[in-house]
């Protein structure tokens, strides 16, 4: 059975190719278009079609929606498609072809939750197994909104520091792997996969020991949205390679254990991942409204948005 759990991203708009140039989302034409009615709008105009990505080879159908004062619930299906196989009922043993222009596709929910002032909204998404609705929320959502007023809209990953730090105060670094890249001539090629990166992986009490003081400093250090993580590799001379001019660091990866579930939390670019929240089974979409909206009141006053609703 696949678990559920939900993720967060942000949305802003700025005009095309100035990205300093932000919109208030009220008002993101300066002649009064509110992305909240044009995304209710957008949805209605989707509903019950179905849409391919021949991209990813993926398809979605939005099934239906609800408005509740500035937040928008989504109903959706999506899955894959272009494969020949059968289909296998693991109950009665029957079975049932299926082709290449089959789309094998699993409820999804979303949430659009737009305040009436401020520059960024917020978007939670349902994820079931390792698969959300934000591919077809950007292609088939916020792309032809974007297209028709001259901006960017689109989402990105909501960074939660707090809920890093809170899942951090109980959890136990098991282990921590250090990921460099050669730089060495004879070790560069045409084509550079995963398999050429160096690591150094370090376990068990070495693990705890690193742990207890690069974690918390990586996990506690990103106190607002986009500030810098704080911290020095060379610090940790466990986890230098010897020939350190010879390499650059890509990424930590820290496998951390809560008593409940291990995540691995992998930590590149100076930036926190996202946070995955966990759902206990699958609430009704009522219920999930209820707490994806409070959810979000909490992380617009932390981001100091006006969270009038």
């Amino acid at each position: 059975m696949a678990k559920h759990s939900y993720v967060i991203y942000q949305i802003r708009a700025h005009v095309r190719s100035r990205k300093s140039a932000i919109r208030p989302l009220q008002d993101i034409d300066g002649k009064g278009a509110d992305l909240f009615a044009l995304i209710k709008d957008q949805i209605k105009k989707s509903e019950g079609v179905v849409e391919e990505d021949d991209s990813v080879e993926r398809a979605h159908r939005i099934e239906n929606s609800r408005r509740s004062e500035r937040s928008i619930v989504i109903e959706a299906k999506a899955g894959p498609y272009g494969l020949n196989g059968t289909s296998v009922d693991l109950d009665s043993g029957d079975e049932r072809d299926y082709t290449d222009r089959t789309a094998n596709m699993s409820p999804l929910r979303s949430m659009f939750l737009i305040p009436r002032e401020g520059y960024d909204g917020l978007v939670f998404c349902e994820r079931v197994g390792v698969s959300n609705f934000r591919g077809p929320i950007d292609k088939t959502i916020l792309r032809p909104i974007a297209s028709d007023f001259g901006l960017t809209i689109k989402t990105q990953a909501h960074v939660d520091a707090k809920a890093w730090s809170q899942y951090l105060d109980n959890a136990h670094v098991r282990k921590i792997t250090a990921v460099y890249r050669s730089n060495r001539r004879e070790d560069l090629g045409s084509r550079r996969g995963r398999e050429q990166d160096l690591k150094i992986i370090a376990g068990g009490p070495v693990a705890t020991r690193i742990g207890r003081d690069l974690g918390r400093t990586i996990l506690s250090s990103l106190t607002t949205q986009g500030a810098p993580v704080a911290y020095n590799i060379d610090d940790y001379p466990d986890l230098r390679p010897s020939n350190r001019g010879y390499y650059e660091q890509e990424r930590l990866e820290l496998q951390v254990d809560d008593g409940s579930s291990t995540r691995l939390i992998v930590v590149e670019r100076a930036e926190l991942p996202q946070f995955t929240y966990v759902l206990g089974g699958r609430p009704s979409t009522r219920a999930l409204q209820e707490a994806w909206a409070e959810h979000g009141r909490q992380l617009l006053s932390d981001m100091d948005a006006n969270i009038v609703l």
